[in-house]
């Protein structure tokens, strides 16, 4: 009599391997629809990054910074509006290549990108006791994925830099009651003056003392 033949068994939901296989391929698949979806960005030629790049150029040659005009079909004159806490930063910049420049500040937006998603999706991570590096690596790659982002990259913006900042203070130092608590607000509101919106933010909050560090520290 021929010996019974034993089935395999059966791969289930609860299978490690399965699970790898399947996160695997959901993180494979992410990442190959992303160049897809930078590929239309590549007309914006980082075209921001260049402005900022030419106007520190004049700067370095002792032209006055806000002088700064480039000539532009669509609107007419484009100018260095940033303040001057911004050229401060911007300014070592003109001694390097701009493909250099393209690359660090590429490099730093995504750096933005890992650090603040994974403040924002940490806390639920642990309230729902989720595989970490899987979870992380798909919100990651679904950020990068967002049309703002995908903007802010391919014009060479300096937007991630300024939500790292607000995010350090409005995630840990405004909740925590810490002394330096509006400093990144500040800093924000130094480097472009739109996120000055947080300090009415953390007035509506009735956050007095970060409203005012964060007041004081852009001033300063």
């Amino acid at each position: 009599m021929p010996p019974e033949s034993v089935a395999p068994p059966a791969v289930t939901d609860d299978d490690p391997g399965g699970r790898t296989v399947r996160r695997l391929v959901t993180v494979v698949a992410l990442a190959a629809v992303l160049p897809a979806l930078y590929l239309p960005g590549r007309v914006h030629d980082f075209f921001d990054l260049k402005i900022y790049m030419r106007a520190m150029r004049w700067w370095a040659a002792g032209n006055p910074l806000y002088d700064y005009a480039q000539p532009d079909r669509v609107q007419g004159e484009l100018y260095f509006t940033y303040p001057p806490f911004s050229a401060l930063l911007l300014r070592p910049f003109a001694l390097i290549p701009l493909g250099a420049t393209i690359a660090i500040f590429t490099v730093l937006t995504v750096l933005g990108v890992v650090v603040t998603t994974r403040w924002l999706v940490r806390p639920v991570i642990a309230r729902h006791n989720l595989p970490r590096a899987f979870v992380l690596t798909v919100a990651v790659l679904l950020v990068l994925a967002v049309e703002s982002t995908r903007e802010t990259i391919t014009f060479g913006q300096i937007n991630m830099l300024l939500v790292v900042l607000i995010l350090a203070d409005l995630l840990f130092a405004v909740p925590q009651g810490r002394r330096w608590a509006g400093v990144g607000v500040g800093l924000a509101t130094a480097l472009k003056l739109f996120p000055g919106i947080f300090i009415v933010y953390l007035l509506v909050c009735r956050r007095w003392w970060a409203a005012a560090v964060a007041s004081a520290t852009a001033a300063a």
